[in-house]
């Protein structure tokens, strides 16, 4: 393996706005310095973004992206990708906008450059899980200060399916009207919540994510079959009054070990790693042979409720 270095990787996020934030990964030894980062799931548009890397201190890879091509293979049926205009992040961003993806199904992804070797990465979607039980209790609406409630969920482990999972919460936006009545802010209509004081039921192992919302989850014991989960849910920011804060979504998203796996090890590389300074952080996880990155699978279960 080369001697280790950072490399500037932009990430699309899986929350609405499709916002993008730089991260730091580490890339060992590959045929060609290209990053790849996709994300599929039955509820949205499949998106494939594409670019250069140079590790820090070096030239970079003289590499022709314009003819390049991608392909999406599952159950006999080859879908070509289509080359989408530059969106100001990713150099390259394809993107299939009619076709829908299936639960329970293996995909393959196949990316063809210039005078590189083939790009593959492989997936799938599990079949999404619903929740029995979404309670909210003990609410703190305090105007002027940061506004909290306690929620409890369960549902089934489906251990056939997969046992790893992404649970988020969100408070729907509302501001308080001319009439003072509240009023959903159509601008930013949901925000994500923080989560703390998670106490789950069982052999579950949590990681409470710092570079995405919400917390991953994964059982080491597959016999299990019902997951129970408490956590006090706080707003990010104060609220200066005490009547918008009523509507919370909880969405657990069943996700590949190709999700879990890459989302784990970027919460470890940023724990452990002086964000830039340190010059040997934890190697990220990648499912990209020829290149570096993630293709992962998921499905996503949303449930509302007002207290």
């Amino acid at each position: 393996m080369r001697e280790i270095a950072k490399y500037l990787f932009l990430l699309s996020t899986l929350l609405l706005g499709q916002c993008r934030s730089p991260l730091d990964i580490d890339i060992q030894d590959s045929k060609s310095l290209v990053a790849v980062e996709s994300f599929i799931n039955p509820a949205g548009k499949l998106y494939v973004y594409i670019n250069k890397i140079s590790p820090i201190g070096k030239l970079s890879q003289a590499i022709d992206m314009e003819s390049t091509s991608v392909d999406l293979y599952t159950d006999g049926k080859v879908y070509n990708l289509e080359k989408l205009p530059y969106n100001g992040f990713s150099e390259l961003t394809f993107s299939h906008l009619e076709a829908t993806w299936t639960e329970k199904t293996q995909y393959e992804l196949r990316i063809n450059i210039k005078n590189l070797e083939p790009i593959i990465a492989k997936t799938n979607i599990p079949k999404a899980v619903k929740l029995d039980m979404f309670d909210l209790f003990e609410a703190n609406r305090n105007a002027g200060s940061t506004q909290s409630v306690k929620t409890k969920v369960t549902w089934q482990n489906n251990a056939a399916s997969s046992n790893y999972y992404h649970l988020i919460f969100y408070k729907a936006n509302y501001i308080i009207g001319i009439d003072g009545k509240p009023v959903l802010n159509t601008q930013k209509p949901i925000e994500y919540l923080n989560m703390s004081e998670i106490e789950l039921q069982g052999n579950e192992n949590f990681i409470n994510l710092t570079h995405e919302p919400g917390i991953l989850i994964t059982s080491s014991d597959t016999t299990i079959n019902n997951v129970s989960l408490s956590c006090l849910l706080k707003t990010q920011e104060t609220i200066n009054n005490s009547d918008s804060f009523f509507q919370i979504y909880a969405e657990l998203r069943t996700v590949s070990k190709e999700y879990y796996e890459f989302h784990k090890s970027v919460y470890n590389q940023l724990k452990n790693s002086d964000f830039l300074k340190n010059a040997d952080p934890v190697p990220s996880y990648s499912n990209v042979s020829n290149a570096f990155g993630v293709f992962a699978g998921y499905s996503k279960f949303s449930k509302e409720k007002q207290f």
